[in-house]
C-alpha cells in the first residue's frame, strides 16, 4: 500500500513538472504572421535565359495582392525587375519572364511584390536553381539528303550483290565436291 501512494505520488508530480513546460500557441505580432498566398516558380530549375511561370498559390483572397494592382516581378541575387503584372480578383498573379542571360549559376531569388489587400506591401517570395546557359545540341548533319541517300542506297545494293554471289558460289562448290 506505502509503496501504490509513493507510485501515485511520485507520478503526479511528474505530470505537474512536466505540465508545467508546455505552453500554450504563441500569437504573432502583427504584419508577422505568415501569409496564406504564397509564390511558387516553376519550372524549380531553368537555365539563364529560360522563361519560367511565376504564381500564387493557397488563400490570396485575403492574404494576397489588392486585385487589379500591379505588382513587379524581381530576379535577385543582384535584383533586376524581370516583369510586371497585374494581381487578378482573388488577389493572385501568374505570368511568364524570362531568367536573365547573365544569371550565374546557382540558387537565387525571385520576388513579387505590390500592395497587399490586408494593407502595406506584401513580397512573396520563392527561390530557383539557375542551372547556366542552355547550350544548343552541336550541328552533326547535313541539310542535303540527296546524294548520301543514293550513294547509301548504292552501297547496300552492291553489297547484297556480293552476298547474293558468294552464296551461289559455296553451292556450286559444295555441288561440285558430291
Amino acid at each position: 500500500m506505502k509503496r501504490l501512494l509513493v507510485s501515485l505520488a511520485g507520478t503526479a508530480v511528474a505530470v505537474l513538472i512536466l505540465g508545467a513546460g508546455v505552453a500554450g500557441a504563441q500569437a504573432y505580432p502583427p504584419g508577422a504572421q505568415p501569409s496564406g498566398c504564397t509564390l511558387s516558380v516553376g519550372p524549380s530549375a531553368a537555365a539563364t535565359g529560360a522563361t519560367v511561370t511565376v504564381s500564387t498559390t493557397g488563400d490570396c483572397d485575403t492574404a494576397g495582392f489588392v486585385p487589379g494592382s500591379a505588382v513587379v516581378i524581381t530576379f535577385a541575387s543582384t535584383p533586376v525587375t524581370v516583369g510586371t503584372t497585374t494581381a487578378g480578383s482573388n488577389g493572385g498573379i501568374s505570368t511568364s519572364v524570362k531568367i536573365p542571360a547573365d544569371a550565374t549559376p546557382g540558387e537565387h531569388t525571385i520576388t513579387a511584390s505590390g500592395p497587399a489587400a490586408s494593407g502595406g506591401t506584401l513580397a512573396l517570395r520563392a527561390t530557383i536553381v539557375v542551372t547556366g546557359p542552355a547550350t544548343p545540341l552541336a550541328f552533326t548533319g547535313s541539310s542535303s539528303v540527296g546524294p548520301e541517300l543514293w550513294i547509301g542506297m548504292g552501297a547496300v545494293a552492291v553489297g547484297s550483290l556480293f552476298v547474293v554471289g558468294g552464296r551461289r558460289r559455296s553451292r556450286a562448290t559444295v555441288s561440285a565436291r558430291s
